[in-house]
């Protein structure tokens, strides 16, 4: 996953060799019951800084992308709790792909300040977080005082799944989550972290089954109520929509000669407009394939193919500057027509 902007990328086609983020993490034992953990981001290639490009100071930044302290209980009982800057517990938000994200992780994957409970028990695993309100890094957002400033908790989410273990020494989980507010509850125009009049909750429910050569993974998330910016005055043809987003994942070991090779597919789809809307839906289709050439260092490949332009930010307009944006059509810079393909080759290494 990328943010391609017209700052980073120049023409319809475009290659590129690069660093797509690099993390440092270190987690600290406080005594018996307390883990402190601290973790640095580097990510030029995903970073907000939209009108710079992967070379240019704002995109080169590094940050503190989670942070918190956690009081493990889980020696003696069934409690855990953490406060801090972390993943909101909603949903699975995973991937068989080696790389590249699903469209539920780009739509509902969140990160926020707050405090997480959390109950384990036989296979049962129980998260509820209080969540700052306001506009928080990812996809969390409730008004304060009609404002997007996260000066009150006043969000939360709650997830509940169960792990079963198989005979065939498998494993099965399901789960259902929801979410007070999501980042779905802006009017038009859309734009990144700005306020919202009322909450927009959303409600997941996924399942995953693994094995020591299989993984099988289906996800669904939506919001209970239409996203408001999803209606564009000039457009009065579409009709505001709910965001529904679902993904489709399997992934499996082969033996090819002395290699263990890693294949995956998946497809994932994001939609937020109504049908026929320029901003209806962005469909993503990966096929995947990864080796380990050590414990720590794996090499993968992938083709990416993606139906549909909708990005979050002026998803149905706005910003056409009166028509002298170039890449607005008919009222709004999403695009059902268009295409992309990607083919990647890299290395993940961890120490």
């Amino acid at each position: 996953m990328r943010h391609p902007t017209s700052a980073n990328q120049v023409g319809e086609s475009v290659s590129e060799a690069v660093v797509h983020s690099a993390n440092i993490n270190l987690t600290a034992q406080l005594g018996d019951k307390w883990v402190g953990y601290v973790e640095t981001f580097y990510n030029p290639e995903q970073n907000f800084a939209a009108a710079s490009s992967i070379t240019g100071l704002p995109r080169n930044n590094i940050n503190m992308r989670r942070a918190y302290v956690m009081y493990n209980g889980l020696k003696e009982g069934n409690f855990y709790a953490s406060l801090g800057k972390m993943d909101i517990p909603f949903g699975l938000n995973d991937t068989v792909s080696p790389f590249t994200n699903s469209t539920n992780w780009h739509s509902f994957a969140g990160l926020a300040y707050g405090a997480t409970a959390g109950f384990v028990d036989n296979g049962l695993h129980v998260r509820v977080m209080a969540v700052q309100g306001g506009a928080q890094f990812r996809d969390a957002n409730t008004p304060v005082k009609g404002s997007n400033v996260p000066s009150r908790l006043n969000n939360f989410a709650v997830d509940i799944n169960y792990t079963a273990d198989l005979k065939n020494q498998g494993s099965f989980l399901s789960g259902i989550s929801y979410q007070h507010g999501t980042s779905y509850c802006q009017a038009y125009p859309i734009k990144h972290f700005e306020a919202c009049e009322d909450n927009n909750p959303g409600i997941a429910v996924y399942a995953k089954y693994v094995d020591d050569r299989t993984v099988v993974l289906a996800e669904y998330a939506q919001t209970l109520n239409e996203w408001p910016g999803t209606f564009n005055p000039s457009l009065p043809q579409f009709e505001a929509e709910q965001n529904t987003t679902f993904t489709l994942g399997f992934r499996r070991l082969v033996d090819l000669g002395e290699k263990d090779i890693w294949l995956s597919a998946e497809f994932s789809r994001f939609k937020a407009g109504d049908d026929g809307a320029p901003w209806e839906k962005s469909d993503q289709f990966v096929l995947g394939a990864s080796h380990f050439v050590g414990d720590s260092v794996n090499l993968f490949g992938e083709y990416v193919h993606v139906d549909g332009w909708a990005p979050l930010n002026f998803l149905s307009g706005g910003n056409c500057a009166g028509g002298r944006n170039p890449l607005c059509v008919n009222g709004a810079w999403s695009e059902q027509g268009a295409r992309t393909d990607v083919f990647l080759i890299g290395v993940q290494a961890a120490f």
